[in-house]
């Protein structure tokens, strides 16, 4: 169908001059239809495009959730770190000093149970929600196990109070800012020997000379010259817990005689099979070499016996 051309009257010329129309109205002006189309397209569209308010409030309020959520999360994590060390000090440090042995696996997820999350419909929660009530759950359960462990371990020291003073609780000697602190107990390449070995205590950097200390009451049941530890004391604190000291460069106690927390039993040399002035010290339980740092309770602060911890198993060369 041709197009119809449309004029109007100007006022300058007096005359009709033709209307020069744009491709828009051109185009739209004949095809009506389409142009209603093109309308109701682009209102729809711009209906999925911009959200409407009660659209914007809601990403607010997710948004404010998903931050709740993200923070809840990594306070469940800073939970289980701590439920972590908590039982590491438990097993490995508590009980040791006490005398008893780790609780069993058993008994510590035998509270662990499937989260609560089925009794309240899993179908109601996103996948994000049910995961941080499970780790909650299991962190609710591994602190009942732990509660109950402590109230057994008050028990048991109250027991053992009378023993406490034969404990080996301090360091052999002084190492207040732990800077004399060397390889500790585990496997250990050995400078002489050129081996990996276990290393059955933990070293001391220390001059010649330095005094060495007993580390609880007890009585000397050795003092003697060892190829392989050299100048060597070993104390007997009695119920199965003895102390070694070894590579001194002299003695200051007799075999058989009695001493107390804190007295110099020796001094620190480099005798025996050692790569250099140190002084080598093991606790001994029921027969059994330990690790002497769990015992180093009446010397060290929390932040300390981490610290130590760390520095202990960081150095993999041992000084014998």
């Amino acid at each position: 169908m041709a197009m119809r051309v449309h004029y109007k009257f100007s006022q300058e010329t007096l005359s009709y001059v033709k209307v020069q129309r744009s491709v828009f109205h051109r185009f739209f002006g004949n095809h009506p239809l389409l142009a209603v189309g093109v309308v109701l397209v682009l209102f729809f569209g711009m209906s999925f495009l911009v959200p409407s308010r009660a659209e914007r409030t809601l990403a607010r309020r997710n948004s404010v959730l998903r931050n709740e959520l993200n923070q809840l999360e990594d306070r469940a994590e800073s939970f289980e770190r701590a439920i972590v060390k908590l039982t590491q000090k438990d097993d490995s440090l508590y009980r040791a000093i006490l005398g008893t042995d780790p609780l069993s696996n058993p008994i510590r997820i035998a509270g662990l149970g499937g989260s609560s999350m089925s009794r309240w419909g899993k179908g109601d929660y996103s996948q994000d929600v049910q995961d941080v009530a499970e780790r909650l759950e299991i962190l609710n359960a591994q602190v009942k196990v732990q509660d109950q462990s402590y109230k057994q371990l008050f028990a048991l020291a109250a027991q053992k109070s009378k023993r406490l003073e034969f404990l080996p609780a301090i360091m052999p000697i002084s190492n207040h800012d732990l800077s004399k602190t060397g390889s500790g107990f585990g496997m250990r390449f050995h400078p002489i020997l050129k081996i990996w070995r276990m290393h059955e205590g933990i070293d001391f950097y220390a001059r010649v000379g330095t005094p060495v200390y007993a580390t609880a009451d007890g009585k000397v049941k050795e003092q003697h010259y060892s190829t392989t530890f050299g100048k060597l004391i070993v104390l007997d604190h009695g119920g199965g817990l003895s102390t070694y000291y070894a590579h001194l460069s002299a003695f200051d106690v007799k075999e058989g005689q009695k001493v107390m927390r804190g007295q110099i039993i020796g001094r620190v040399g480099t005798t025996g099979l050692s790569a250099g002035p140190h002084l080598h010290y093991e606790v001994h339980r029921n027969g059994d070499e330990v690790d002497p740092v769990n015992y180093f309770f009446n010397d060290l602060s929390a932040e300390q016996y981490e610290s130590i911890v760390e520095m202990a198993s960081r150095e993999m060369n041992s000084m014998d």
